[in-house]
């Protein structure tokens, strides 16, 4: 933020003949403009400072990284029938995210770029640093949505089902494919992520999250419904939310703990013992990098991310500390055979410099 400074006019007479004084007045980018100022008028002028707020902790939860823009991340524990539920919120003020395929699924990505494939992208998504990782949805062949990124379509996308949209901006929309929130307009799209039905809408869970259907919410192992598993959502102020616990729970209790943890609108991830990873933590520069806050249980480490995984995933970025500079991308307007990559880039002034000498005013917490 620019602060603007202006020097009180100064009356200045001669035989009583008024004097016009000449200033030079530097402006924003050091342009100097010459301007004529009657003086014989005094006139004061204040200085006026706008000051954008930090992004402050909350009760309740636990400050995981902080920056110049306040907190980054933050988690706390839910439990629901019996089951703890770990919870980690990426501001949305804050963070901004990536989607990322699979090695294996979904397995038909020809044309994809580097931003989006099975691990992080390296030189290009660090350059803030990376402060979390976690699971993306069902498999393909799971009939539970599509996935369109980067402007190819990945999966067919499926009227009525949840779908995460990540903008240009990096910013995150959770709603009904065909009902208002998403599609986004065109141009502003990076990529879209479904997985079954809405779990959660306008704070309450669904009647299908609460229905005994459990079928309708994946096919667990041995037919047992009461699995692992996990979700995300947005709380009132478009924070992410990911829950996630590997204790044996059924839909309607990831339903309840979204709404615990302040969810408006959720929908289920990954489920099964062997597909929950999260990580977060302070900023990450390199592949050497890890995180302290992990998903208790989990089969795998989140660095699993870094050098490549077989399923999808989704990265989280700091937003630059200063507020002038933004995390965007690049966008597609229509669906096409050849991809539009959405390299991960800085917009605006007082950029960082490069990730290796960026500075980490992070804290952690647990």
């Amino acid at each position: 933020m620019a602060n603007r400074h202006s020097r009180p006019r100064r009356a200045l007479r001669h035989s009583g003949v008024a004097v016009f004084l000449t200033l030079v007045i530097f402006l924003g980018g050091g342009t100097a403009v010459w301007v004529a100022a009657d003086q014989s008028t005094t006139t004061t002028t204040s200085t006026t400072t706008t000051t954008i707020p930090a992004e402050a902790p909350e009760a309740g939860w636990t400050v995981v990284a902080t920056s110049a823009r306040g907190v980054l991340v933050d988690r706390r524990e839910v439990t629901i029938s019996g089951a703890v539920f770990t919870v980690v919120r990426f501001r949305q003020r804050t963070t901004a995210l990536h989607w990322h395929a699979g090695s294996e699924d979904p397995p038909h990505q020809t044309g994809l770029p580097a931003d989006s494939t099975n691990h992080i992208a390296w030189g290009t998504e660090n350059v803030t640093g990376i402060v979390g990782v976690f699971n993306g949805g069902f498999k393909s062949d799971s009939s539970a949505g599509g996935i369109l990124a980067d402007g190819l379509k990945l999966e067919g996308l499926a009227a009525n089902d949840a779908t995460i949209a990540i903008d240009t901006a990096g910013k995150v929309h959770i709603g009904l494919w065909g009902h208002g929130t998403v599609p986004l307009a065109p141009g502003t799209a990076v990529a879209y992520r479904q997985n079954l039905p809405l779990l959660v809408l306008h704070g309450a869970p669904t009647s299908l999250a609460l229905s005994p259907s459990w079928g309708v919410w994946g096919a667990p192992l041995h037919a047992q419904p009461h699995q692992a598993r996990t979700g995300i959502g947005l709380d009132a102020a478009g924070n992410v939310i990911y829950v996630a616990t590997m204790s044996g729970v059924m839909p309607a209790d990831v339903a309840r703990a979204e709404v615990a943890a302040g969810v408006q609108t959720g929908m289920q991830l990954d489920m099964n013992t062997y597909w929950p990873i999260m990580g977060a933590g302070p900023r990450v520069f390199t592949p050497a990098g890890g995180f302290p806050v992990i998903l208790p249980g989990s089969k795998h480490s989140p660095t699993v991310y870094f050098h490549g995984w077989t399923r999808d995933f989704f990265s989280v970025m700091a937003e630059p500390n200063a507020w002038t500079c933004n995390i965007s991308y690049a966008g597609w307007t229509t669906v096409s055979a050849t991809a539009v990559p959405q390299v991960t880039r800085l917009s605006g002034t007082n950029c960082p410099v490069p990730a290796s000498t960026s500075p980490t005013t992070t804290t952690t917490q647990k």
